[in-house]
């Protein structure tokens, strides 16, 4: 079988990506659709491997399959804005709004861990998720730059479900390993041992290989455009967190008062912010003691 062929078989009915990539997203999707438990499917990879572009493919097709065989309504679908490594207050208020009324699928590009803090910041915030909404109807489907940053708890509590491992990106399409939940405690274990702990992934067997399209040029263009913003966002909250900025929520916690409390004083007192990244905003410490006069 020539291989022009053989790539029109892979990318049957519209897909971006091979067909066995689909079987193993509607299995996860059956368990989250059909029996009320919480899944995550991880997309890992070095930096210009896809991981976006695969993310982007994956959410039109859940979404779509959704639609098709769970329901006639609309799949609740939030995409890269809403940040879990650092600032994820909107995702989490979000989640809560929806996720006891709807299906909610969520699709994430992490951000870069520059810190420790930024690392058990995004654990905490990933953790707590499944534990609030645990019996909700939950799909995440996560961007990370390897899944062994992750804690061991949604391990052991059988949260990730598939991981597609991307390398070996060629000019038009990339490449994926898919991994079973099973196979990522192996590649976790052998990572422990080695010195270059990335090399786990070639020490385990992948469950099947399979390849993904690229965007077309206008679609890829504005997706890089969309992550751009978004990963300059999330420096500015990193930069804020570590220069010890404080948002109104930890104004407030140190006051002991409410959050509206604290943005009327804010207004009284004609108090400007020091940075704002989206609808968050920062204030130095030292407004503390204008505030308490």
């Amino acid at each position: 079988m020539s291989r022009q062929r053989t790539m029109r078989r892979v990318y049957d009915n519209g897909l971006k990506f091979s067909s066995v990539v689909a079987r193993n997203i509607d299995k996860a999707m059956e368990r989250v659709f059909e029996l009320n438990k919480a899944s995550l499917i991880i997309i890992d990879g070095g930096v210009g491997e896809g991981k976006t572009t695969l993310a982007e493919h994956i959410a039109r097709y859940a979404t779509s399959v959704y639609n098709e065989k769970y329901s006639s309504g609309r799949l609740a679908c939030y995409k890269r804005e809403e940040q879990l490594a650092m600032g994820g207050g909107d995702f989490m208020n979000k989640l809560q709004k929806y996720a006891l009324t709807k299906p909610v699928m969520l699709y994430d590009e992490s951000g870069d861990f520059t810190s420790k803090r930024a690392l058990t910041s995004f654990n905490f915030r990933l953790n707590r998720i499944f534990e609030t909404y645990r019996a909700t109807k939950i799909l995440v489907v996560l961007s990370l730059p390897t899944f062994l940053v992750l804690d061991n708890a949604l391990f052991y509590n059988k949260i990730p479900r598939l991981l597609l491992h991307l390398e070996k990106r060629t000019k038009n399409q990339g490449r994926i390993k898919g991994y079973s939940l099973w196979r990522m405690f192996y590649i976790k274990h052998k990572s422990k041992k080695l010195v270059n702990p990335l090399e786990a992934y070639n020490y385990v067997e992948c469950n099947f290989w399979a390849n993904f399209l690229d965007n077309d040029p206008e679609e890829a263009k504005k997706l890089n455009d969309y992550t751009l913003r978004g990963k300059a966002k999330i420096h500015k909250q990193i930069y804020a967190e570590q220069s010890g900025l404080m948002t109104t929520k930890d104004l407030a916690r140190e006051l002991q008062v409410s959050v509206g409390y604290i943005r009327i004083l804010i207004h009284k007192k004609q108090i400007k912010e020091e940075m704002k990244v989206g609808n968050v905003k920062y204030y130095k410490p030292d407004i503390i003691a204008k505030l308490k006069k």
